[in-house]
């Protein structure tokens, strides 16, 4: 990330992109213990509680249904540690 980015005086625009669904030909359908289905829904449930807890905090702004706005930096901070963040330009 550039560092520069911090010091600019206009909002930080970011989004959570869910996980990746695994296409069926990755999955061998033999109920494997490590199946690629489990660590998929693994994912997705960290995903929602990251999406819920961004859908109640007061710093940071909704503008459409996975597009984010904060002005704080420690906020972008904090969220930049989620593998489902994304910061937008």
């Amino acid at each position: 990330m550039n560092i520069l980015r911090y010091f600019q005086f206009k909002p930080y625009r970011f989004r959570f992109v869910p996980p990746r669904a695994p296409d069926t030909s990755e999955c061998c359908g033999d109920g494997c213990p490590n199946c690629v289905w489990n660590d998929y829904f693994e994912k997705y449930e960290k995903y929602q509680m990251k999406y819920r807890l961004i859908n109640s905090d007061q710093q940071i702004t909704t503008l459409n249904t996975i597009t984010y706005e904060t002005n704080s930096f420690w906020v972008l901070k904090r969220l930049e540690k989620s593998e489902f963040f994304e910061l937008l330009d």
